[in-house]
């Protein structure tokens, strides 16, 4: 046994003295291999072993997550964080711990009681700078355990966030305490989960918390965080979280599939409704969508907030342009797709941003020529986190033409269609990245030109109902053979396969 597991086993079998003792035979330059013996004395034994330890050179330093979370009485989130990052460390957060004394007999130490940890937090801020401790950081974990006996006494204290703290949750997610509290709320359930932000709210002001997708939940499938059934906590989400982030006509679009015209009213309280395009493309969504409710709100919101002469004056104007421009021209396809100018001056379509169920992919748009279809550009899927996935709830498209010029359909393009029956590869396409028909569930068959020589990794994952893959050439065969998809031969231009 080494001096450092000496020391540890000091600390829940011996006396401060004995700790004492081992601290100074200890190297100076030896203080952080101490910082998980002064966590199992914050948590397991008394502020007299602390102070053994801090004043015999014991501190933190870079091992500051283990006195922070020993110090807690921690719940399940933060829980699922220490165990996540901190596995083999993590019986330093046990409830109990199970250990044999120096007789041999077995005995069982308990967490301290919240008051006795209260005031080794105390002695620990007050001698911050020799143990290394930053108090602001304790009292972010402290709400983010939702540990509110540590909190009250670490405000009682005079602790606040310090400004990087405020800065890594409102402005730069690179800075420390961002990545802690992104990681520790996944396992929050919802009622907890406001109490956390209540708690962060009261310490950052005036200012509005960093928004990600997943906080309110766009998957109708999942609902993860689906708050578009509590006004309330929808419209604190509103209130506190960033809305530059948010991406508005999505959530707006998701209360209506929920039904919930408070929560629209509360969007439009927001000034989120402020243009006729916007709100007539969700009248017509409330409507296919039968939501009788958020359909007789938006109507009236429409009757009582706008001049209907001036925005039909407005209307007509830009329908005459429309009309008049070219079928390829930008103005009249800039309300259908985004695109992207390459260093060749080709275009790649980088989103598309109608609502018909069959789409024709320009082969120009104004005087450049689309050569590519994008990352993702006809996902109805966007990747948030892992294998999470946040729904496009407007998009249904059934037939997609690409036209002649497309050389390159990247990763991912149409992955998540699942309405997707018919698409056209023109003979001018060479390569399809990874994934690109992932879950098109709806596709029986696709057309896979000679002209392309290079395909990346399981480009139809998921396709239960696609029986056949077309090809004039053998590439057919050498692709199911390197994706391990049985296939059998069915004449000169014919391959099928079953998942």
């Amino acid at each position: 046994m080494n001096k450092t597991e000496l020391l540890e086993d000091t600390v829940l079998t011996g006396t401060p003295q004995e700790i004492a003792e081992i601290c100074k035979s200890m190297p100076k330059g030896a203080k952080w291999e101490r910082a998980r013996a002064l966590a199992l004395a914050c948590r397991f034994r008394g502020l007299e072993y602390v102070k053994a330890l801090t004043e015999n050179g014991a501190a933190i330093g870079k091992n500051l997550c283990y006195l922070l979370f020993a110090l807690l009485d921690i719940n399940r989130a933060a829980r699922m964080f220490v165990e996540d990052r901190m596995s083999r460390n993590k019986y330093l957060f046990a409830e109990t711990l199970d250990i044999t004394d120096k007789r041999g007999a077995p005995k069982t130490l308990k967490l301290l009681p919240a008051d006795k940890r209260a005031k080794i937090a105390r002695y620990l801020c007050e001698n911050s700078k020799r143990v290394c401790l930053d108090p602001s950081k304790l009292l972010l974990y402290s709400i983010l355990s939702n540990d509110k006996k540590l909190t009250a006494a670490l405000k009682e204290m005079g602790v606040s966030f310090s400004q990087k703290h405020i800065s890594a949750l409102t402005e730069d997610r690179r800075k420390d305490g961002w990545n802690e509290y992104y990681i520790i709320e996944f396992w929050y359930d919802d009622d907890e989960y406001f109490d956390i932000l209540q708690g962060i709210v009261k310490e950052i002001g005036e200012k509005k918390l960093l928004f990600d997708d997943h906080i309110l939940g766009y998957d109708r499938y999942t609902k993860n965080r689906w708050y578009y059934s509590d006004p309330e906590k929808f419209g604190f989400i509103l209130e506190h979280f960033n809305q530059k982030q948010m991406k508005k006509m999505y959530v707006m679009k998701c209360a209506i599939l929920e039904g919930s015209a408070e929560c629209l009213e509360i969007c439009t309280k927001h000034g989120w409704l402020t243009k006729p395009s916007d709100r007539d493309e969700l009248i017509e969504w409330a409507s296919e969508e039968n939501k009788t409710e958020c359909l007789a709100f938006l109507l009236d919101y429409k009757k009582r907030n706008f001049d209907l002469a001036a925005e039909r004056e407005k209307a007509e104007k830009i329908a005459r342009r429309k009309l008049n421009a070219a079928p390829d021209s930008v103005t009249a396809l800039k309300d259908l797709f985004r695109w992207k100018k390459q260093e060749d001056g080709t275009l790649v379509i980088t989103n598309y941003i109608g609502t018909s169920t069959v789409i024709n992919v320009p082969r120009k748009i104004g005087r450049s020529t689309v050569t590519a279809i994008g990352r993702r550009a006809f996902s109805q899927k966007t990747k948030l986190h892992g294998e999470q996935y946040v729904m496009r709830p407007e998009f249904r498209v059934r037939k997609i033409v690409l036209p002649d010029g497309i050389k390159h359909i990247w990763e991912q393009a149409f992955a998540g269609c699942d309405k997707l029956e018919s698409i056209i590869i023109p003979d001018s396409v060479v390569c399809i990245g990874d994934r690109a028909f992932a879950y098109c569930k709806a596709l029986t068959k696709v057309v896979i030109p000679a002209t392309v020589t290079a395909m990346g990794e399981i480009v139809f994952d998921c396709c239960p109902n696609l029986t056949a893959i077309v090809q004039p050439h053998s590439y057919a065969e050498e692709y199911c053979k390197q994706n391990n998809i049985p296939f059998r031969y069915k004449g000169a231009d014919s391959y099928s396969f079953e998942e």
